[in-house]
């Protein structure tokens, strides 16, 4: 079984944690610089990201109030903080405001320099170059503002730090007392398929009468 593109990160951070200068004990798992939280530290090795680190600071180090956020724990926080879709909607419209503001200065200051030109020539090839410019930024403009790709009808969201942070006070809030890491989890396994008790209850209902349709009664 090969590890595939994971298979460099895994050569590099064993390197990486034999060494004396390694920025995370190889035993505790823990940061050497006591400044750094369990996960800031665990993110200095190989192909560990925001996520990845705090699965290992909450499974493995024991750090039960670190929350591993990806777009199932998102909708989850959202569920008793709808705000937090308000929030990223007004941050996002003041994005596209501002960037908005940028073209429109842009423009002005385009507008201004062919009004300086006196010969008509100089004009006309400026304005040939302002219509390619504008042709090429229209797609990167797009990319640009792509924060939530659309599918179903439905947004999903991209998580970027920021909204990281939302979700991550979402669930500390909600379950204070240290342990919203592990409360997390148990409503993550909770809307498992394997574990939906509805489920479980059908499957169990198709043994019991299943049996009962093969007898036959005289």
């Amino acid at each position: 079984m090969g590890f595939g593109y994971r298979a460099k990160f895994f050569t590099a951070t064993t390197k990486l944690l034999t060494q004396d200068d390694s920025p995370v004990d190889p035993v505790t798992l823990k940061p050497r610089d006591n400044k750094k939280s369990v996960a800031e530290g665990l993110q200095c090795l190989n192909g560990v990201g925001r996520k990845v680190a705090d699965c290992i600071a909450l499974f493995a180090v024991d750090e039960a109030d670190t929350v591993p956020v990806d777009t199932h724990v998102f909708q989850m926080a959202v569920r008793w903080r709808p705000e937090i879709m308000t929030e990223i909607a007004q941050e996002k419209a003041k994005r596209e405001l501002a960037a908005e503001e940028r073209r429109k200065k842009k423009e002005e200051k385009r507008n201004a320099n062919k009004e300086s030109k006196s010969e008509k020539k100089e004009m006309a090839v400026e304005e040939v170059q302002s219509e390619q410019s504008d042709e090429k930024a229209t797609p990167k403009k797009k990319k640009r503002g792509a924060d939530t790709k659309i599918d179903g009808g439905k947004d999903k969201i991209t998580i970027t730090e920021k909204v990281y942070k939302k979700v991550l006070s979402a669930f500390l809030d909600a379950f204070p007392g240290g342990y919203a890491g592990w409360a997390h989890s148990v409503l993550f396994v909770a809307e498992l398929p394997s574990f939906d008790e509805k489920g479980k209850n059908k499957k169990k209902r198709k043994k019991v009468e299943d049996p009962k349709s093969d007898i036959k009664t005289e």
